[in-house]
């Protein structure tokens, strides 16, 4: 078995300072590529691993970031996971990860742990929502990012997310432009009770909703379990249909039903998703969605949060990643 190699032993072979090492090894500023490249390869020709509980002693810091999110079933949550993942390990930092299942009180019980296993920060897709959880959020000392859901109007935490009522708004307006006379937006399943966070989804209706009023045209908000049902009871004997989804998931359930009802898609009903997951694909007619850069917004939240890490007293921020509508055949 090799002799452990240590930073001090690799600066020696390498023929650097200390510093320019734990540069290289962390991927921070201040050294050549071609110094870098050098240190990379003799750390991996002489199998050095970090010393992760001796640099966390030292420095106070554990290069884990926790990551709270819904669930993994969802599709969305898991291509979010491996960008925050992949961007995180790219700047030397692990993640820890927990899902809160949507529920605001094992949220705030996750969030707890995390700050008693001291992570350098973390990203939070929140479940909750209301001035409490803020206020809890702003005593923490490790900084925390929110993504996706704002958790109150005067919300004091960095947001990272879309901006979901503009993108509806255009969504919907083309759609009657473009011949459309009746108009569903299906969101079921939506939890509603006290301290539930739904920000993305009624942001997203809001802009719907807006724009549809603005040009006088008629729509419905379904959001029960049903809701398979009540678009086929709703679009007989209507003009066309626009069926708009929260979500691909509903989407793709919405075209599954409506092809084996003998509904034609897009000739008697239009439908459209959001999110664009990667399973798209495989669906015929393509799906007509608007595509959120989940990807990009994985790596933005890692920046974001690694910056408040570095700099506690940066001030709050609220970026929007670029969404596109992606119109396809079912539309």
């Amino acid at each position: 078995m090799k002799e452990r190699i240590t930073t001090k032993k690799l600066a020696a072979i390498c023929n650097v300072s200390l510093g320019t090492v734990d540069r290289a090894l962390n991927n921070r500023y201040g050294i050549s590529p071609k110094t870098r490249d050098l240190i990379l390869q003799k750390a991996k020709e002489y199998e050095y691993t970090p010393n992760h509980i001796g640099r966390s002693l030292q420095s106070g810091k554990t290069s884990d970031i926790g990551v709270i999110v819904h669930d993994l079933d969802n599709r969305f949550f898991s291509q979010l996971v491996n960008s925050i993942q992949q961007a995180a390990w790219e700047r030397g930092f692990y993640i820890q990860l927990a899902v809160t299942l949507r529920d605001p009180q094992r949220e705030r019980i996750i969030l707890e742990h995390m700050v008693e296993r001291n992570m350098d920060g973390i990203l939070l897709f929140p479940a909750g929502k209301g001035s409490d959880l803020d206020d809890y959020l702003q005593s923490l000392v490790q900084p925390v990012i929110c993504m996706g859901n704002k958790i109150s109007e005067n919300c004091r935490s960095s947001l990272i997310g879309l901006d979901d009522r503009n993108i509806l708004f255009s969504t919907a307006s083309t759609l009657a432009e473009n011949g459309y006379d009746n108009f569903l937006f299906v969101a079921p399943f939506i939890d509603e009770s006290e301290g539930m966070n739904n920000y993305e989804t009624d942001e997203r209706f809001k802009g719907f909703s807006e724009a549809l009023i603005e040009k006088g045209l008629p729509w419905q908000y379904l959001k029960n379990w049903n809701y398979l049902q009540d678009i086929v009871r709703i679009i007989q004997g209507n003009q066309k249909t626009a069926v708009v989804c929260s979500s691909d998931i509903y989407a793709l359930e919405v075209l599954k039903h409506l092809k084996n009802k003998g509904i034609h898609i897009p000739e008697d009903v239009g439908v459209m998703g959001f999110d664009n997951l990667d399973i798209l694909t495989y669906v015929e007619p393509a799906l007509a969605t608007i595509h959120y850069p989940v990807k990009e917004m994985g790596m933005t939240a890692v920046e974001l949060l690694l910056d408040r890490i570095s700099n506690p007293e940066q001030a709050v921020q609220n970026i929007f990643v670029p969404a596109e509508i992606l119109w396809r055949e079912s539309i």
